[in-house]
């Protein structure tokens, strides 16, 4: 990772443009007919019903694994691609090659995108997050895919991209279950906040941080635990949700699909949604 200082508009700018080139040039992908977006729009990745060679999946293995630590660093843009990709790290074949040579032909479209942080306001500390769910997006076994991302200041922190353990019955019960990850984490990034807050006497603006979902049926059922009918089968895990919101630990909150910054990260954008996805997370090119 590089880390850069814009002293004039003080900001850090952190990239991989090094690592990315060097993973370019070591799996002969540096050819590839560049691309404006990571994945095809409605693809469908079905297990191998054949047994691959061993070089194959070494092959697979290692530039998947080379991706994570890419996507979970300073590319969020290719999260949710990489994420559809690694499922089938064990016995790969070749649509899902294919898929993997897709995310390359877009990274060598834009390899210089990092992460930008604006540290101007820092009178202030100001912690958001935003949670979203793909219903039954995984055709082999129906399950749904959570994703989210947090801000602090406007500057993206923290973003996750997984695969659901258990099927959701619906779209209401699938962005319920996706709540559960997002305010896990929105719980600790909060204690980490607060323990700035009082070290650099910094004031927080929400005490009790905001998560927001385009879900209007998933919030009532966070939000009302006489619900019984469309939740009394969820297991107790997810149920902590609402003793959350209860001891004011997460204040969850509509927002419109249009302005769901999660988005990217449960499903494939066209290329119009996926350049207002790079500009949400605050990718620039270096």
């Amino acid at each position: 990772m590089e880390f850069k200082l814009d002293y004039k508009n003080k900001g850090i700018y952190i990239n991989q443009i090094k690592y990315l080139k060097g993973l370019l040039v070591k799996f002969n992908k540096d050819k590839l007919t560049p691309i404006s977006t990571p994945i095809e729009l409605g693809i469908q990745l079905y297990k191998n019903e054949e047994q691959a060679n061993k070089e194959d999946i070494s092959q697979f293995q290692q530039e998947v694994g080379s991706l994570i630590y890419l996507a979970t660093k300073t590319r969020g843009d290719i999260v949710y691609a990489v994420n559809r990709c690694a499922r089938f790290m064990a016995n790969p074949n070749k649509t899902h090659f294919r898929a993997l040579n897709r995310i390359w032909k877009y990274l060598n479209n834009c390899p210089n995108l990092g992460a930008y942080y604006n540290c101007n306001n820092n009178n202030i500390l100001e912690l958001r997050g935003y949670t979203d769910a793909d219903w039954g997006g995984d055709i082999i076994g129906r399950k749904s895919t959570s994703g989210y991302l947090f801000l602090l200041n406007n500057n993206i922190i923290s973003w996750l991209s997984m695969l659901q353990k258990t099927v959701a019955l619906s779209s209401c019960e699938a962005e319920y279950m996706a709540f559960k990850e997002a305010i896990k984490e929105l719980i600790y990034l909060n204690n980490l906040t607060s323990y700035f807050s009082n070290l650099l006497n910094i004031p927080i603006n929400n005490k009790t941080p905001l998560l927001l979902t385009n879900s209007e049926s998933a919030l009532k059922l966070a939000n009302n635990p006489e619900f019984h009918k469309r939740s009394k089968h969820i297991d107790i895990t997810y149920h902590f949700i609402r003793e959350a919101i209860l001891e004011k630990k997460a204040n969850l909150v509509y927002v419109s699909t249009k302005n769901q910054l999660a988005d990217g990260f449960t499903k494939g954008l066209d290329n119009t949604k996926h350049k207002a996805f790079i500009k949400a997370l605050n990718l620039r090119e270096y």
